[in-house]
């Protein structure tokens, strides 16, 4: 992962655009059983892009995984309740019945569908 950590300290944030996004969210795709500390500098680094919610949708979309599902929630943490056209929180619902994601993965999304849901965010 070291590679990973020089070929990230070159990204260029203000100058990201779909394809950087969807390489960055792909990381988390190719390695879903990861969790270190470089995945993180990952979720800040396109938190703090403008711009990334779509790839992050496609990417939730195409494979759900740990990393990619905990930005969702962050999002609709955020106030983002919709993204390219969607429930947020029925993402993470769909997620949760989907036989694409791990047994881990459908259990945090339903943690998340549970805990918004308690806040008053998503349909019941």
């Amino acid at each position: 992962m070291a590679g990973l950590e020089l070929a990230l300290s070159a990204v260029v944030p203000a100058s990201c655009t779909e394809v950087e996004f969807s390489l960055l969210l792909g990381i988390f795709e190719r390695f879903p059983d990861d969790d270190g500390f470089i995945f993180w500098s990952i979720v800040h680094m396109l938190e703090d892009m403008t711009g990334y919610e779509p790839a992050l949708v496609e990417s939730v979309l195409r494979k759900p995984v740990e990393f990619n599902i905990v930005m969702i929630n962050r999002l609709i943490n955020e106030g983002t309740p919709v993204g390219e056209g969607r429930s947020l929180v029925s993402l993470l619902r769909s997620v949760a019945a989907s036989d694409a994601a791990s047994a881990s993965v459908r259990e945090l999304a339903a943690k998340f569908v549970e805990y918004q849901e308690s806040h008053g965010r998503g349909e019941a």
